[in-house]
């Protein structure tokens, strides 16, 4: 049987084109809300690690009795001079009341840092460290109330917003 060329069932090259088209669309539209929302989950669990090794200080301190201190740590070995806090950080019982972390003081918790732009600082009071005391509260090795306020920011650019922790003077 003959046929001819345009009774041939199929799709042109055009009508190909235009599916492809329509579906690239349909892509993009669903790509910024995703890309929105792999940022939010992102910022979420970043501030949700820092609250939790916060809780988990407060904890350390009651149990032991004696300071714990979560500190700024590029390298997880030891205190930063400063922040910031997004290169790590990490959670020790303060034996010598020092905020300086020794070798012959336990590690209860390190945390590394992110690399991808988002940054995460402590204002003056906590900008190296956070230390809790045996009743709870968060008090410097001098016994001085400290206080503060953590802000996390995404890179720049980034649709998504910040997030920040205050600690009041109940170490909260």
């Amino acid at each position: 049987m003959h046929t001819t060329f345009g009774s041939e069932a199929g799709f042109s090259l055009l009508e190909w084109l235009v599916v492809l088209a329509i579906v690239a669309m349909l892509a993009q539209m669903a790509a910024t809300p995703l890309h929105r929302w792999v940022h939010h989950l992102t910022g979420q669990h970043r501030i949700q690690a820092l609250q939790q090794d916060l809780w988990l200080a407060r904890q350390e301190a009651v149990r032991h009795g004696t300071l714990a201190v979560l500190c700024a740590s590029p390298t997880q070995q030891h205190c930063a001079a400063q922040g910031p806090w997004h290169t790590g950080w990490i959670l020790f019982i303060d034996l010598n009341r020092n905020a300086v972390w020794n070798e012959s003081e336990p590690v209860v918790q390190r945390h590394a840092g992110f690399a991808d732009g988002w940054t995460l600082t402590g204002n003056t009071l906590i900008q190296r460290h956070v230390s809790y005391a045996p009743t709870g509260y968060t008090r410097s090795p001098t016994g001085a109330l400290q206080i503060g306020t953590f802000t996390l920011c995404p890179p720049a650019g980034s649709p998504y917003r910040g997030h920040q922790i205050i600690i009041n003077s109940m170490g909260r």
